[in-house]
């Protein structure tokens, strides 16, 4: 990347303060933003810059190549060393918003985490159960940078507390971070973060199963050959869960009934 002189890290939720200290001449953005969503627009304007947004070209991006090898090679690694794997194990892959803590739009501060009713008993059969506990959750919002992952990371502290708090450890957390509009396969439906945890962990996909409360989580079970268990009152999807529970603890008696 001979064309980059500088690369940093700041803790803005907006880049505004870096574009009144640099003032570039022009300032690029991704194509998954539009000018009006731009809030940094009139500030490079103001001083005679211009704003660009960047169209996406498929399957050119460092984040693909990422995803590729991840896809391609992992599991060949993973089989590679049986000696650290842990047992073979079924897996409890569990959606964050809106199935484990109540549905806060772009969830980004501890303080408004909230577990649901019915996470807690739910978890602690699934692990009495035999079955490992692994998170995977779609966060679109640090795409659009309305928060941070270091934003996500700390929910996620606040999370793991209350839940150690009522011995329930989390085995592990898959997240995609990108938009809808980027089509990446790590974000649900796509399974490569499910594909991922299977060569991880261990785990045995046709006696698992996923909670979730949308479409996307009841499509990624489907495409990833395990049952699905949809956390909502009420649903108005095409694709139809292969259970349907009010709460998670109610979604785990009916799935261990089976």
């Amino acid at each position: 990347m001979e064309v980059v002189d500088h690369a940093f890290i700041f803790e803005e939720k907006n880049n505004n303060l870096n574009i009144t200290e640099l003032s570039p001449d022009i300032y690029l953005k991704a194509g998954d933003y539009g000018r009006a969503q731009l809030t940094s627009a009139p500030l490079v304007e103001e001083y005679g810059g211009q704003v660009k947004c960047v169209p996406f070209v498929s399957g050119r991006s460092s984040s693909s190549i990422i995803e590729k090898i991840i896809h391609n090679y992992l599991p060949q690694l993973a089989s590679s060393e049986p000696d650290i794997l842990p047992d073979a194990a079924p897996a409890a892959f569990l959606d964050r918003d809106g199935t484990l803590c109540k549905h806060v739009q772009y969830l980004s501060d501890p303080e408004q985490f909230e577990l649901l009713p019915g996470v807690i008993p739910g978890l602690l059969r699934l692990k009495e159960a035999g079955f490992r506990l692994v998170i995977i959750t779609n966060q679109p919002g640090i795409g659009f940078g309305y928060f941070t992952k270091e934003d996500f990371y700390r929910v996620n502290l606040e999370m793991l507390r209350q839940l150690s708090d009522a011995g329930i450890l989390i085995d592990k957390i898959y997240f995609s971070p990108y938009t809808k509009a980027e089509q990446r396969p790590c974000r649900k439906p796509g399974t490569l973060l499910g594909e991922r945890a299977i060569a991880e962990l261990n785990i045995v996909r046709e006696s698992s199963i996923m909670f979730g409360d949308s479409e996307a989580d009841i499509q990624f079970a489907k495409n990833l050959g395990c049952t699905s268990c949809l956390i909502s009152e009420e649903y108005s999807g095409e694709q139809l869960p292969d259970i349907q529970a009010k709460t998670l603890e109610d979604g785990v008696n009916l799935f261990l009934q089976k």
